[in-house]
């Protein structure tokens, strides 16, 4: 199974003992294991069947594999054991560490990937941040918060203007190193403009969800939870939903998540993603993830684009 350009780790590819340990929660013998698609991590991502029948999603990653992974999981695991029973997202069985791996065992969901051409897809992904937020303001667990969370990662316009645009930013748009400025004013009220007590996320798009056969979306994958404004999960996402289909601004102004979020503060978080993202888009791309530079290119164009559409200083440069 290729994954970001890669083999992912398969069930054999595990050592013997964390197999054996594997095995030993589930009460049986695995005898089939269904490697899942998508996703930027090599490690396991598989559906295993015991031979009793029981079905568990399981993820495992070591740090040969992948040097920050068992960190991430192990956050993963914290935050799934903590998520209520209302959070649309599956439920943690189990996890343990041995022999440098970090495995974890998830309620087996039924699902496929939503597909946003079909409006009663859309529909429900839209409608699946609304009922995150309900579920999880006030958070359930202690966490960072957003600006904590991304504090090396946003204020990439006022590096610029601080240290030279880089040559590549113009092959975003001929437009933009001349707006930079701009683009770093717009950006400096993020942290303030996206506090708040909800758990969020953190990285929803839609390969980080699941349509099941009644329709509901169930949303996977919580290492990178923090705590925020309700809203900010779904700004977060609609530059990647503008890459299949969606029109961002008309998303805003009608969700009740933003729709009454002032102007400025929704400007605030599109420029410090936009930034994030032109910044790392330039960067050459990491070990074994040919194709992610490429990802954060076009969702830094389609959010430069969305925001110049909502700035009449942006659009005049």
């Amino acid at each position: 199974m290729v994954v970001g350009g890669r083999n992912r780790v398969s069930w054999a590819d595990l050592p013997a003992v964390v197999r054996a340990e594997v095995e030993e929660r589930l009460g049986g013998s695995v005898r089939s294991a269904t490697s899942m698609p998508g996703g930027f991590t090599p490690g396991l991502a598989s559906v295993l069947e015991s031979d009793s029948g029981l079905q568990v999603f399981v993820k495992a990653i070591s740090a040969a594999v992948t040097p920050e992974g068992p960190a991430m999981y192990r956050r993963e695991a914290t935050v799934s054991a903590a998520l209520p029973s209302a959070a649309p997202a599956p439920r943690l069985r189990w996890w343990f560490e041995l022999a440098d791996w970090v495995v974890l065992a998830f309620e087996h969901v039924d699902g496929r990937p939503p597909d946003l051409s079909r409006p009663d897809d859309a529909v429900a992904v839209l409608d699946v941040y609304s009922r995150l937020a309900a579920s999880l303001d006030p958070a359930p667990l202690r966490a960072p918060t957003f600006a904590e969370a991304c504090a090396d990662d946003f204020g990439n316009w006022a590096a610029f203007c601080r240290q030279g645009v880089p040559p590549g930013l113009v092959d975003l748009g001929s437009w933009i190193p001349r707006t930079v400025p701009r683009l770093a004013e717009l950006e400096a009220a993020w942290a303030r403009a996206s506090a708040g007590t909800c758990l969020l996320h953190g990285d929803l798009r839609a390969d980080n969800m699941l349509i099941t056969a009644t329709g509901d979306v169930v949303v996977v994958d919580w290492p990178e939870a923090c705590v925020g404004g309700p809203w900010v999960d779904l700004v977060l996402a609609l530059p990647s939903f503008a890459l299949l289909g969606l029109d961002p601004e008309h998303v805003v102004r009608r969700h009740p998540l933003t729709r009454d979020v002032e102007a400025p503060a929704i400007d605030a978080l599109i420029a410090a993603v936009a930034g994030f993202f032109a910044s790392r888009c330039l960067l050459p791309a990491p070990p074994g993830l040919p194709t992610v530079r490429d990802f954060q290119r076009r969702q830094a164009v389609a959010a430069l684009l969305w925001l110049r559409a909502r700035d009449g200083r942006l659009a005049d440069g």
